[in-house]
């Protein structure tokens, strides 16, 4: 899912649970490993290139989401955040793990036991109309709670 779908699961959390900061970082949060996978492939300070790879599903090298987007690092973080502030880690804990739904539910390729090669591709298109669609209704939701 783009950012904004993202931004947007952040703000339901963090109006529900009155800390969105904490939410919107840990529902965003995550992408930063597409970050290292640009650098790696030299194209982070090349404009068009990386337009091209942050507005399209595809990745071309397989790896923009890595060990961040993996299920067993999400669980690792919450457990740790939960030990140590039980309020707080429960806010990083769910907010990562709608992160990593909504990744789940695009037509990229996601790999939740990276680097394990099983793959989930969801039914919405990236960055396609039914994502806005979508963002939209997360943006109603937002508004009506």
């Amino acid at each position: 899912m783009t950012t904004a779908t993202h931004v947007a699961l952040g703000l339901i959390i963090g109006k529900v649970t009155n800390n969105y900061g904490l939410a919107i970082a840990l529902s965003v949060g995550p992408d930063v490993d597409h970050f290292i996978s640009y650098a790696k492939h030299g194209i982070l300070f090349s404009p068009t290139k990386l337009l091209k790879a942050t507005t399209d599903a595809e990745d071309p090298w397989g790896d923009q989401k890595s060990f961040l987007h993996n299920v067993f690092v999400w669980l690792g973080i919450s457990i740790i955040a939960i030990a140590i502030n039980q309020r707080i880690g429960l806010i990083i804990s769910i907010a990562y793990l709608g992160h990593l739904v909504l990744d789940a539910l695009d037509n990229s390729l996601f790999y939740p036991f990276y680097p394990k090669k099983f793959c989930i591709k969801g039914p919405i298109v990236y960055n396609s109309l039914n994502e806005y669609v979508f963002l939209f209704i997360l943006l109603l939701i937002y508004i009506s709670i």
